[in-house]
């Protein structure tokens, strides 16, 4: 009985001894790699979307240039060639959807509606925007607006690429998930180990 009772404080010692180092270091190499793998996905997913939008706007500058541009079945042909991607594509005149591959609940495209007036502001003065978590018709975009600039300097409208910010959201939660499960493994061998190791030594 009373080795039982010295058994355990023991075994309970090292498994202290031996975890807690290893508890804090599988918390810290968690929250390291997360976020540096999420911070990674954002950065692919916004040179992916710059991509696009400057695609956008090489597409049908020079019909706009030329005045030619229409709402033809090339045009939309163009604008819908990401769906199967998940990508979403709108060509802006100012601030109004002048033609685009996003939808309305009843299957309408989301045309002649403006876009935020605070990135609006932004690009509208010359400058990109890219944004996380942006509602468009109720549903929630990661974001890549370009400016489209004419020959003559004049500021004609915005190019814009998006994707559901639910798509990077699960890719981030499944290599949580996976990390969290490895980590689960380690520790779990880690404690089969110790004890191995206390009954042997006690």
């Amino acid at each position: 009985m009373d080795n039982k009772k010295k058994g355990m404080p023991f075994l309970l010692m090292l498994l202290m001894i031996g975890l807690l180092p290893l508890l804090v270091a599988v918390v810290i190499v968690m929250l390291v790699s997360t976020s540096e793998i999420s911070s990674s996905l954002k950065e692919s997913a916004e040179s992916r979307l710059k991509a696009v939008s400057t695609s956008i706007e090489l597409h049908f500058k020079d019909q706009i240039e030329e005045g030619e541009l229409t709402k033809n079945e090339l045009a939309y042909e163009f604008i819908d060639a990401l769906e199967s991607q998940d990508i979403e594509l709108t060509l802006f005149e100012k601030d109004v959807r002048y033609i685009t591959s996003l939808r309305n609940t009843d299957g309408s495209r989301n045309e002649g509606t403006p876009a935020s007036a605070e990135i609006y502001a932004k690009v509208s003065a010359g400058n990109t925007y890219f944004g996380e978590n942006v509602v468009i018709g109720g549903k929630k975009y990661m974001v890549f607006y370009s400016p489209i600039i004419l020959d003559d300097g004049t500021f004609w409208g915005m190019a814009f690429a998006g994707e559901p910010q639910e798509d990077l959201d699960n890719q981030v939660n499944g290599i949580v998930l996976l990390v969290l499960m490895i980590a689960i493994g380690v520790t779990l061998a880690a404690v089969a180990l110790v004890i191995v190791i206390a009954l042997i030594i006690k």
